[in-house]
């Protein structure tokens, strides 16, 4: 019979424990680690190659995942840089090129422009 009671109490603490644990837990909260940083801070790109640099920003302890977005893009003297925002008319392929072609009319056939980004 103490088993049984046992068994029962068991049950009534853990029922107990699981309603009110929500209650006591503290809320989620970003947080944003003074130690995290950049390890490169100069970035050379070169024009129309894609640059990927991996394993540039270091977090620290803050929270996952972080997103990051260029907000203000300007020159080295401060002052705004609208040529890397605007759009520019830019040649692409609109058919692979095979290497079979036999001219440059039926290669530049193969590609038309397009306003892209920089």
């Amino acid at each position: 019979m103490n088993k049984i009671y046992g068994y029962i109490g068991a049950v009534v603490a853990g029922l107990l424990q699981l309603s009110c644990a929500e209650k006591f837990l503290p809320d989620s909260l970003d947080a944003f680690d003074k130690d995290a940083g950049f390890t490169t801070t100069l970035y050379r790109p070169v024009l129309g190659r894609n640059n990927v640099i991996s394993d540039n920003f270091s977090p620290g302890n803050s929270t996952q995942p972080l997103t990051f977005a260029i907000t203000r893009v300007v020159r080295n003297n401060g002052s705004e840089a609208p040529e890397l925002t605007e759009e520019f008319p830019v040649k692409v392929w609109k058919s692979p090129y095979l290497g079979t072609e036999t001219s440059l009319e039926k290669i530049e056939a193969k590609r038309v422009y397009e306003n892209r980004s920089l």
